[in-house]
């Protein structure tokens, strides 16, 4: 055990997951239980407890397993036979009939690509040629690609690139890779919004059987002012319902109604449910156990923790209960009428007239809470205005109207004024007045938004202009609105009917739908400005992947002795890399045509000034350029990749430069490539965990000469190298805003780029095996992943034959790689 516990200090503890037989430790605790329970009456001896092997699950922390891919959930999706992307969507991928495809990719193209955004967005994307915007390039015939498409995904299994690459037939022209991977997210706000939908209709259909055994108890009776039947109507405007602003509309409508029956109709259940129970056992029992059945049954109920009634002490709820609603119903048009009215833009329903003055008749409902007629009348226009606010025809109407018509005013704080000069980012929009929201830019709403955090300054989102005279800016959209609840007649009991008519709709707007439109829009204009910013990041890291791998010149490639079987296969380049202080030592590293490091060289004088003042500094540096010589002479590298850390990266290039045109003449050296090449990647990896683990005695500046070279020599396989769990690839600087954007969302989309690229240009097996840096890459194929993909590269050495050797003379099947 000592040993063990030795060499696990030494080499550290490496495990297979397979190798836990969980079971195994069980049993023997189980046998040692036994044991102990045979012998308890016997003296226990003082005996030195033996310590077991310790499961995987005691050593590491829950969180590292995770990370590590070692946990049961896991285990799961390595074994099953399904993409492992598709097991680790949020929301399944479920199969689907033709008629729900059918459905679902009308929805999607709607919504996805032919619904303009609400500001200016950069509409074209980065994989066309042109400058068409996205959503009018797209016919009507995108709807059958679409259905194609989501057949693939949700009935076949097929994964994006897959389907891109394999399938393009059934998608081309009209849906690109991008496309396709909108269609795979839109996929699943679809699923989601359609589960939700599932779960509204069923509690309107409880609420529905519960009203219905409340009125059936009693026939005769009349309903009451307060109950609202739940009618055919509003189960077909659920099952209308398009998008989730809408389903939201529909359910904060219901809890108006019917929130306070909730618990009722719960307990009701829960009650119909004890009595078929006692029916049942009833039926199958003597006479006298049902007697004791029964007694046991009331006992149970009168113990019975029913739900109890929310105390809701809102405006609302205490209006109701005041019996104001007898009131609100005489107001001449319900809330659905009045949206109707709305919708149409003329007075479709006319509004009825009540023969009575409203002070007279709010006399009849005075009580504690609401003392005077004029009290009575507040709170009954409360209730109307709330229930216009809820009814879902006119928030969606005013969310139409809203979002075209919004303005946005801002103006600095007391600090804005002060910290906002002509350098911050916020200076161009320190003052704004009437803006239309339509004309905003790209992620110009986050950094507003941004300032509005710092307390820099007041953004207001409004319909109306604001201050203007004149040209139509003093009517507005309540002015509009107020004439579709309006009665025009001129007798004073009208007139005064019209003012509570108006004072409510006032208060629908002001108090309860304005502010509400503003943070939606607010929050959808964000999500614009988001998303704005993860394109430019994916655009970027687009434009970084595909670059190819270096290839020499032609005269070079046909140059026996550089190219030279003995040296290896493939480019082999040298790294340079640099600190930005000149006492520092130069590292160059050599690496072959795999990306493996066979060489390095460390050149402690190389900064140093060919023409320094210092004799000594002279004599140094030439004695490493004669180092460098000899070691480019011997290697014979095709090209060297210097690292641009700062502007003494060019004094490095032509001091290699000269040394190269030396050796052409001197030695005849056929002709070596200088290339300046960006560090930042190379910077990334240096101070990686990852790095450490592969070269441990390497110093970081060594580190970033590898890095360095094995970019040029393969960009791909290079930023591949920091996807890994410790998410270091959002260190890279991708967009200056990319802080503000989810982080979850902004990885899946760099994947995205990754999955495409790699699925591209393919991946060679045989060399991931061979070369282990190379094996990030194996994780972004179809239907592969970073579960999956380490566990066919761990057990392909274990078949019989090889997977390496297999591959070696079967040709790649073009399916889904499902594990």
């Amino acid at each position: 055990m000592r040993a063990l516990q030795e060499a696990q200090e030494i080499f550290g503890g490496d495990f297979d997951f397979a190798e836990f037989d969980t079971e195994a430790y069980d049993h023997a605790e189980d046998e040692e239980e036994d044991a102990d329970e045979e012998s308890w009456d016997r003296p226990k001896k003082q005996t030195k407890k033996r310590v077991g092997r310790r499961s995987i699950f005691e050593i590491y922390e829950p969180s590292e397993l995770e990370s590590s891919h070692m946990t049961d959930q896991d285990n799961e999706i390595r074994s099953t036979d399904m993409p492992e992307r598709f097991q680790l969507r949020s929301i399944p991928v479920k199969p689907a009939e033709d008629e729900e495809l059918e459905e679902e990719a009308d929805w999607i193209y709607r919504n996805a690509f032919s619904t303009p955004t609400i500001s200016m967005q950069e509409s074209t994307d980065y994989l066309d040629r042109g400058t068409t915007s996205s959503f009018s390039r797209k016919g009507p015939s995108t709807i059958q690609k679409i259905k194609e498409a989501l057949n693939f995904m949700r009935n076949q299994h097929f994964e994006v690139p897959f389907i891109a690459f394999y399938r393009k037939e059934y998608v081309e022209p009209e849906l690109n890779i991008n496309d396709l991977w909108k269609v795979w997210q839109w996929d699943e706000k679809w699923t989601q919004l359609k589960t939700r939908k599932q779960n509204l209709t069923r509690l309107f259909q409880k609420m529905q059987a519960f009203q219905f055994e409340q009125i059936s108890a009693d026939p005769d009776k009349p309903l009451a002012d307060g109950i609202r039947p739940l009618d055919t109507a509003d189960m077909e405007r659920l099952k209308d319902v398009q998008s989730i602003d809408e389903l939201s509309d529909v359910y904060n409508h219901f809890l108006l109604y019917y929130g306070r029956d909730i618990p009722k109709m719960q307990n009701a259940a829960k009650a119909n449910k004890k009595k078929l129970k006692k029916i049942k056992e009833v039926s199958e029992e003597d006479g006298e156990q049902e007697a004791e059945l029964e007694e046991e049954e009331e006992e149970e109920e009168q113990k019975g923790p029913d739900l109890k009634l929310a105390s809701r002490r809102d405006m609302y709820s205490i209006c109701q209960t005041a019996g104001l609603d007898g009131l609100a119903k005489k107001f001449g048009l319900t809330p659905e009428q009045f949206g109707e009215n709305l919708r149409d833009s003329y007075q479709r329903h006319e509004t009825e007239q009540f023969p009575a003055e409203p002070v007279e008749l709010a006399k009849d409902y005075v009580c504690s809470q609401f003392s005077t007629p004029e009290a009575v009348l507040e709170g009954t226009r409360y209730m109307v205005a709330m229930q216009i606010a809820r009814e879902p025809l006119v928030r969606h109407v005013l969310r139409q109207t809203f979002q075209e018509r919004a303005k946005i005013n801002i103006k600095p704080t007391k600090k804005g004024k002060k910290d906002v000069d002509e350098a911050h980012y916020a200076y161009s929009f320190k003052y704004l007045k009437n803006k239309p929201v339509k004309e905003l830019n790209g992620d110009q709403f986050l950094k507003m938004c941004q300032a509005e955090e710092e307390g820099l300054l007041a953004i207001d989102i409004c319909i109306d202009l604001v201050g203007v005279k004149g040209y139509g800016g003093d009517q507005t959209y309540f002015e509009e609105i107020k004439q579709f609840y309006y009665r025009d007649e001129f007798s004073h009991q009208v007139q005064e009917w019209n003012r509570q008519r108006t004072l409510a709709i006032e208060r629908a707007l002001q108090q309860f739908l304005y502010p509400q439109m503003a943070k939606e829009l607010k929050n959808k204009l964000i999500a614009e400005a988001k998303e704005n910013i993860v394109k430019g990041c994916c655009r970027k890291l687009y434009n970084w992947l595909k670059v190819a791998p270096y290839k020499p010149d032609q005269q070079v490639e046909e140059d026996d002795d550089l190219m030279d079987e003995s040296q290896g296969k493939g480019i082999r380049v040298l790294g340079v890399a640099f600190a930005s202080s000149r006492d520092t030592p130069v590292f160059c590293s050599l690496i072959n045509g795999e990306g493996e490091v066979v060489d390095f060289l460390r050149l402690p004088y190389f900064l140093k000034r060919r023409n320094a003042w210092r004799e000594d500094e002279r004599e140094k540096k030439l004695q490493d350029i004669e180092n460098l010589k000899k070691f480019l002479i011997s290697k014979k590298p095709h090209v060297v990749a210097v690292a641009g850390e700062n502007r003494d990266a060019h004094m490095v290039m032509e001091d290699i430069k000269r040394t190269v045109s030396e050796l052409e003449q001197e030695a005849s050296l056929p002709p070596v490539g200088v290339e300046l090449v960006d560090n930042e990647l190379a910077m990334l990896y240096m101070n990686s965990k990852k790095s450490e683990a592969d070269f441990r005695d390497y110093p970081p500046l060594l580190r970033q000469a590898v890095s360095v070279a094995r970019k040029i020599q393969d960009p791909l396989v290079e930023y591949a190298q920091v996807c890994s769990s410790d998410e270091d690839i959002l260190c890279l600087k991708l967009h200056p805003l990319q802080e503000h954007v989810v982080k979850e969302d902004l990885l899946n989309a760099l994947y995205c780029e990754f999955i495409n690229r790699v699925n591209e240009v393919g991946v060679d097996v045989n060399r991931a095996i061979a070369h282990p840096y190379t094996q990030s890459l194996v994780q972004y194929v179809c239907g592969l992943g970073p579960r999956k993909g380490s566990h066919l590269l761990k057990v392909s050495p274990t078949l019989h034959p090889p997977l390496a050797q297999l591959l070696e003379w079967e040709p790649a099947s073009p399916e889904n790689d499902s594990g």
